[in-house]
């Protein structure tokens, strides 16, 4: 430990426990520590000591007191600040994220979709603290950090503090950097008496400037190079650099890099409905074949609530009568979008109270999840499952507002039943309710409900009585019922399972919106979607006219609400998306149609490699991350000979195969099929990789050559019942199969390129995602049940070896997706423990208990059932999810 870190561990021992340096720059070093009073790690930023000798203890702590002030879900805040032994520090959160620097420097130029949401947070934030008087002076990428695909900006007030003590000519001095050259207006640069709040507006331009090309508008070989640029020559158009960014793109960034401040952008407020035209697929303009809607920016005032509380409902059904008797298209009008939640993880599942004024939602990790009430005219949060043990979902409002039903596990795996809550905290009680975990939705009168049994639907009086059939669901699951307004219609999903489980939250899966008579008198019709749904469709919420469906659905460039026309016999009309709600996971709308809640749903899964340790348990957080892109990978596949990794991605809109180097070089797109293509296995020889992939509307088996060539090949010897890709035994000879069951079929050859022999069922349906162990005598596969999850070790022949169960008790973790160690003495399995921790066990391949060797201690990561690898030398690698979600309201208008 070096003498300032040992003067500087001694200085704040009362307050911080200093653990490592984390990285420095001009201004400042940063140390990662413990906030003893708080027991959280934060990050302490201490002043180079020259610059702190400059500034002095009282100038330092009066800009810092002002910027703490800034309390915004994009401005990383202020925890603590002071002097100590002769530091000036102070301290903020420990963000486990990257630098928007760092984002660059592996990346190069972003996604533009991406570009744009990263550029529309710091410029909310701008506007917020250039409301409160207070301007940054610094922007530039090493002080905005990426948090679960949010941005935060850091740093409020230094530069200002800086500016003042050491004046314009130490500017370029060794260790202090005021602004940074590269991202300095040029008022800065000249040091203009005048600078005010649109230098920041110059600096977000080169920021954007440099997110689109991969680099900063001007560069030199000295900061004085740099500055005179700024000042004197003209920003080459972006679109010279990178044709694909839109003009209207290019148009906003040009116009911040004005060398007049007078004819730049005037404020960010000015900006902000800019950028939310433009993170719209068609970048902010109404497609052709849509019916008009318009945006309405957050500066216009919607009306008060005193006038939206004497808005009679007889009113609002009145309009919609009159637009039916005409057959006008609805015209939709958003304004006043406002985010409501801003902690870290997630905040999902919104339901609004009936009369719009209450939010309850989800709040937590997948397995931790709570549910909470925000009323929306401010005020603290109130908790309201109590000291329930376990975990609960799906919050919603009984018909009078005054009460929050939920559905509550004691853990993964466990048995579930439904509570009720009263809202400002009475006593929890069990409600009556035959239902399977979050599918179930009371009338609006509260007289009836909605609820799945097996993989049916059925209806029935919510105080108990006969059941009546409602729609069997077959092999498409049945999720979020919404009752019509008049209690005559309910729609729902058909798919979306994976979209709201916990093991998988967040994964697209095809699904269609249907609609079906409450009373079972009418056959169901499917309003969007189908058969050969290729897009995500779910969620699907009422408006007050009986006609309208609002639905979430990825069937445009990106996620977003969209609305459609349900008629007698399916949909009228065209789907409409609306503006405003980026990238939705779940909705709500209040009773009166007047007020809309979305959470906004953002996830990575991007590939972490971690080497074991004998006898210890490795941290999820102590990954080294191989890719680090906005795309979902699902599947990781390590080759024979340990020299790629095979993986699917929706990097392209659609999953597809790819493979790439451990290091994460050389990446080579495997498959281009329109439809979803999912890695399964590599074969044998490491010449090909098996899929499973759509063909002709059937999920199926597949084969594609590992070098990218040829077409994927159907794997139906024999017209097998496949709906996955083989799994290759080490020798070539033998190949694992999935049935449509859940059951596992195996076939032979006599060698390599001959013919394979009839299938053989070998288990029955309790056995998925089988595993061959390393000599090819046995494999291992693991099965999920609504009481319990199994891992079963199989002789070839599939007779079974032993089998480690979980159960109601807790005593063992719920194991799924196993596979063997490189040398087959154990057996890895990815599972979720009683607590809802998750991790990784070890079993011996003889039999024995499982003992834990990799742990998630981290709530802000997340990963995925299937998703992780053993490789060669018994390195693993794991698909891990990176999840951040919040509230947001919006007010509808209709016109």
């Amino acid at each position: 430990m070096t003498d300032i870190v040992t003067r500087l561990s001694a200085a704040l021992a009362d307050k911080y426990e200093i653990k490592r340096e984390l990285g420095a720059g001009g201004m400042a070093t940063v140390y990662l520590a413990r906030d003893l009073k708080h027991d959280r790690d934060v990050a302490v930023k201490v002043l180079k000591p020259e610059l702190a000798a400059a500034l002095g203890p009282d100038r330092f702590l009066r800009e810092i007191k002002i910027a703490a002030q800034l309390q915004h879900p994009h401005v990383l805040p202020l925890h603590d600040s002071g002097e100590a032994d002769g530091f000036l520090y102070y301290v903020m959160p420990y963000v486990r994220g990257e630098s928007l620097r760092e984002r660059i420097q592996k990346q190069g130029e972003l996604p533009v979709t991406e570009a744009v949401k990263i550029l529309h947070e710091v410029v909310d934030a701008l506007a917020h603290a250039h409301e409160q008087g207070v301007v940054h002076r610094d922007i530039k990428p090493d002080n905005i950090m990426i948090s679960g695909r949010h941005a935060l900006v850091m740093d409020f007030g230094v530069a200002k503090a800086v500016s003042e003590a050491t004046g314009r000519q130490q500017l370029t001095t060794a260790g202090i950097a005021l602004g940074t050259p590269a991202y300095m207006a040029p008022e800065q640069a000249t040091a203009d008496p005048n600078t005010d709040h649109r230098a920041d507006i110059y600096a977000v331009g080169t920021v954007a400037y440099e997110l689109l090309t991969g680099r900063p508008p001007f560069t030199g070989a000295t900061p004085q190079m740099i500055l005179a640029a700024h000042v004197t020559e003209q920003v080459e158009p972006v679109t010279k650099r990178r044709d694909k960014v839109s003009p209207a793109l290019e148009a906003l960034v040009m116009r911040c890099l004005e060398k007049k401040p007078a004819d730049r952008w005037q404020s960010a407020e000015e900006m902000l409905p800019h950028l939310e035209a433009l993170s719209t697929p068609s970048g902010g303009l109404t497609p052709a074949h849509t019916m008009p809607v318009t945006v309405v920016s957050r500066s216009r005032r919607f009306l008060s609530l005193k006038v939206l509380a004497g808005v009679a409902v007889l009113a609002v059904v009145g309009f919609f009568s009159i637009r039916l008797l005409r057959h006008e298209p609805i015209r939709i009008v958003v304004s006043n979008e406002r985010q409501i939640t801003s902690a870290l993880g997630l905040e999902f599942e919104p339901r609004l109270s009936p009369d719009g004024t209450k939010i309850v939602y989800s709040q937590g990790t997948p397995y931790r999840t709570h549910p909470y009430v925000q009323v929306l005219s401010g005020g603290a949060t109130l908790a309201l499952a109590g000291d329930l043990p376990g975990y609960q979902r799906e919050p919603t409002w009984n018909t009078t507002g005054d009460s929050v039903t939920f559905w509550a596990a004691a853990g993964p795996g466990r048995s579930f039943n439904h509570r009720s809550s009263a809202m400002l905290g009475g006593a929890l009680r069990t409600l009556d309710a035959t239902a399977e975990r979050d599918r179930i939705a009371w009338s609006p009168d509260g007289e009836r409900v909605v609820y799945v049994r097996s993989d049916s639907a059925f209806v029935r009086a919510s105080q108990g009585g006969e059941e009546n059939f409602l729609v069997e669901g077959g092999p498409a699951s049945l999720r979020f019922f919404s009752w019509s307004p008049d209690g005559r219609r309910i729609a729902y999903s058909a798919g979306a399972q994976q979209w709201s489980d916990d093991n998988v939250l967040g994964d697209i899966q095809r699904s269609s919106i249907v609609v079906v008579a409450a009373d079972g008198s009418e056959e169901p019709v499917t309003v969007v979607g189908g058969d050969d749904a290729l897009n995500l469709n779910a969620y699907p919420v009422w408006l007050p006219d009986n006609r309208h469906l609002l639905f979430v659905s990825d069937r445009g460039a990106s996620r977003a609400i969209y609305v459609v026309e349900v008629g007698r016999n399916g949909p009228v009309g065209a789907v409409q998306r609306l503006p405003g709600g980026a990238n939705p996971h779940s909705i709500s709308v209040s009773a009166d149609g007047l007020r809309l809640a979305y959470s906004r749903f953002d996830y990575t899964r991007n590939i972490f490699a971690y080497r074991l340790q004998p006898g210890g348990t490795v941290s999820i957080r102590d990954g080294e991350r191989i890719t680090s892109g906005t795309e979902i990978i699902e599947r990781i596949e390590i080759s024979p000979d340990g020299e790629w990794i095979a993986f699917d991605s929706h990097i392209n809109g659609n999953h597809d195969v790819f493979k790439m180097r451990p290091d994460g070089s050389e990446r080579t797109q495997l498959t281009s099929d329109p439809s979803d293509n999912f890695l399964r296995k590599w074969s044998s020889d490491g010449s090909e990789v098996s899929v499973t992939a759509v063909f002709e509307g059937i999920p199926s088996g597949g084969i594609v050559a590992a070098n990218g060539s040829g077409e994927i090949r159907t794997f139906r010897d024999a017209e097998w019942g496949v709906w996955s890709g083989p799994i290759w035994s080490p020798s070539g000879l033998e190949v694992l199969v999935g049935g449509r069951d859940g059951d596992t079929w195996r076939a032979e050859r006599e060698s390599p390129g001959s013919s394979w022999s009839e299938p053989v069922r070998i288990t029955e349906s309790d056995c998925e995602w089988p595993e061959w162990s390393p000599d090819g005598s046995m494999f291992v596969c693991s099965t999920e049940v609504v009481a319990s999850a199994t891992t079963t070790l199989y002789a070839r022949s599939g007779e079974p070896r032993w089998t480690v169960r979980s159960d109601q008790t807790g005593a063992i973790p719920r194991m799924l997706r196993a596979q063997f160690s490189a040398d087959g003495n154990s057996i890895y399995a990815y599972g979720v423990a009683p607590d809802g921790s998750q991790g990784i066990w070890a079993i011996p391949s003889s039999g024995g208990d499982p003992v834990l060797v990799m742990g998630n201690d981290d709530d802000a990561l997340w990963a995925n059932l299937f998703s992780f690898e053993v490789g060669p030398d018994n390195r693993i690698y794991l698909a891990v999810a990176e999840y951040e979600s919040d509230i947001w309201v919006m007010d509808l208008e209709w016109e």
